[in-house]
């Protein structure tokens, strides 16, 4: 299976019926990354040669990528997560600074501690 969206939910699916699943890059598979005519049905049958002869032969190195554990992937998802609220949040206060400026309202330092920090948040 190539990487992309999804393909570790994809291949946990598989290795749970106790199949072997490899997870190949395709910017370091070349032979896919050099093939003149690149189509999902052309690369997938360049992937199962190339996997059938690794498996037979072990000669042909396959670039797999590194599968974290469960944990990791969560963690990662979270962090992610935090991330982007963050980026949002940002954008958000920047957006209100902007609408106050257009209206003439000019915020002072005081006044952006107040309203647009997080150390001064009181629920």
């Amino acid at each position: 299976m190539e990487t992309g969206i999804g393909c570790f939910h994809w291949t946990n699916m598989i290795e749970a019926r106790n199949a072997k699943c490899f997870i190949i890059d395709p910017y370091r598979f070349r032979i896919i990354k050099d093939s003149w005519k690149k189509t999902d049905k052309n690369d997938s049958r360049n992937i199962a040669k190339a996997l059938w002869l690794y498996l037979i032969t072990g000669e042909f190195g396959i670039p797999e990528v590194y599968k974290p554990q469960k944990v990791i992937l969560e963690l990662r998802k979270l962090y992610s997560q935090y991330r982007n609220m963050n980026k949002y949040l940002n954008m958000l206060k920047n957006n209100i600074q902007s609408v106050l400026l257009d209206e003439g309202i000019v915020l002072t330092l005081k006044d952006k501690k107040r309203l647009l920090s997080e150390k001064e948040k009181k629920y």
